[in-house]
């Protein structure tokens, strides 16, 4: 959270705006909406191993810009059922959790350095090996694409390990 100086909790970014208050989400993100994407990003061929426990895929990346970039590659899961608190403090026994992050692709949560050239496609190849105890049915893969100058995010996209 330090990273992009959250302090308050629930606390968001948008479009690497903020730290913004859950109060002023809904208009950020509607402004955000409006806002032509700078990049396509797609992420496909995902491919599990089930004997080695990892899980590969391919990003491509065409730029609407040319920048120095980070390409951040998260692992998302799904469905994870446990016990939660709600803000009342009761706890909920059975509350499903979504999106929890289970890893990162690289040295960094937040990526590694790409340089993007304007209307040339690029691709990278990841591998990332996964803990035996995940659910694979559940797994998503989050990339997106940060200008290290602005800090401003270029593209963000989202894929399902089973679609």
């Amino acid at each position: 959270a330090s990273h992009r100086s959250v302090t308050e909790y629930p606390s968001g970014i948008i479009d690497g705006k903020g730290p913004l208050l859950h109060t002023d989400w809904a208009a950020a993100v509607y402004d955000a909406l409006k806002v032509p994407a700078l990049s396509e990003l797609s992420v496909g061929e995902i491919v599990i191993d089930y004997n080695e426990h990892t899980l590969s895929g391919v990003v491509k990346m065409m730029p609407g810009v040319s920048a120095d970039a980070l390409l951040g590659i998260w692992i998302l899961e799904n469905g994870i059922v446990t016990r939660q608190t709600d803000n009342t403090g009761k706890w909920i026994r059975e509350y499903e959790h979504n999106h929890v992050l289970r890893t990162y692709v690289g040295s960094s949560p937040w990526g590694e350095p790409v340089h993007l050239e304007r209307d040339i496609e690029s691709q990278h190849s990841f591998s990332v090996t996964l803990d035996a105890g995940w659910e694979t049915d559940n797994i998503q893969v989050v990339a997106f694409l940060t200008d290290i100058k602005t800090g401003e995010y270029l593209q963000t996209t989202i894929a399902s390990v089973k679609e």
